[in-house]
């Protein structure tokens, strides 16, 4: 199951997408056109929580 969540970090909301169990991966998206953060990593979070 993934929960997506916004925390605030030094008062700039952070939006986190958590899957999976284990040890926390950290990962970050660039910018530009056609880029979002749950776009760019869905497929290999995807992956890693299911341990594939």
């Amino acid at each position: 199951m993934t929960a997506l969540r916004t925390v605030t970090v030094d008062g700039s909301p952070v939006h986190v997408m958590e899957s999976g169990t284990g040890p926390a991966v950290l990962m970050l998206h660039g910018s530009g056109p056609g880029t979002t953060g749950s776009g760019a990593w869905a497929t290999t979070a995807q992956a890693l929580a299911t341990g594939a």
